[in-house]
């Protein structure tokens, strides 16, 4: 099985719960401006009211169509890399020598 690729995260969708849960916001929010809206046409005189019957009449399509319009990106994946221009780094020197452990108890040694 070859290793998946890199997700750039800043590229990345939604996952499908978040997609879900943000439009069920925007459908609720969008069906509650049209609840407003049939209550301006009890208080607004004159032609606010076809203003507010319009919004009544069209939002429920609107709630719909953004409602259903889904985070449809495609996975985002890293761009092919130039293993030529990749800077390598250089190799660590290696010092000889053993690692003395220092007893915390011991007054008379001191850490280096």
């Amino acid at each position: 099985m070859p290793p998946s690729e890199p997700v750039i995260i800043t590229d990345a969708r939604l996952s499908a719960s978040e997609d879900l849960d943000r439009r069920q916001r925007r459908y609720l929010w969008t069906m509650l401006i049209r609840v407003i809206c049939f209550a301006m046409m009890i208080f607004v005189p004159g032609w606010w009211k076809v203003v507010a019957l319009l919004g009544a009449v069209f939002l429920p399509a609107a709630a719909v169509l953004l409602a259903n319009n889904q985070d449809r990106r495609a996975p985002a994946t890293r761009p092919p890399e130039n293993e030529a221009t990749r800077p390598a780094l250089p190799s660590g020197d290696v010092v000889p020598g053993e690692v003395i452990p220092v007893e915390v108890d011991d007054p008379d040694r001191t850490a280096p």
